[in-house]
């Protein structure tokens, strides 16, 4: 037995029809489906994003980006200038160059942008004052990492 799945999964594509009857809606149905094993933890990151998805369309190009465009490049926004970033004064912990200042003044201006490159390029510094700057400016910051080694240095 598949424990009901293909029965419960049926008799909600009979409620969608159903319920379609005569509003000239096209709906096509795949039956498919996706697990996952989360841990508590990252129920908070789902409600925020379930609650505040419209917001996160709405201000993040990066987000409207992966939600409109899966399969496209990202076309990234050009970043500050060296004479902006330098004007900013950003609170940084860690000594940065030029390029890791305009990262940080970007982030700060709430510009969207994907910060990647080889090992050894300053990221991890550049996430420090990333963070640290966006907590004394009072706002909450959303790391998302590929190894969870990257989030342990961080």
């Amino acid at each position: 037995s598949t424990c009901g799945v293909e029965a419960a999964f049926n008799a909600f594509l009979a409620g969608v029809e159903n319920a379609n009857i005569g509003a000239g809606l096209s709906i096509e149905l795949e039956s498919t489906c996706a697990l996952a094993l989360l841990r508590f933890g990252k129920f908070r990151m789902w409600r925020d994003l379930r609650d505040h998805w419209q917001d996160f369309m709405d201000t993040s190009g990066f987000v409207k980006h992966l939600v409109e465009k899966p399969g496209e490049v990202y076309e990234q926004p050009s970043l500050p200038s060296p004479e902006e970033a330098e004007k900013a004064q950003p609170c940084c912990p860690v000594a940065y160059d030029g390029s890791q200042l305009k990262v940080i003044v970007a982030a700060a201006e709430r510009r969207s942008f994907v910060l990647e490159g080889p090992p050894g390029t300053g990221k991890t510094q550049t996430i420090i004052n990333l963070v640290a700057n966006a907590l004394a400016n009072k706002r909450t910051v959303l790391i998302v990492a590929e190894k969870r080694a990257a989030l342990d240095v961080v």
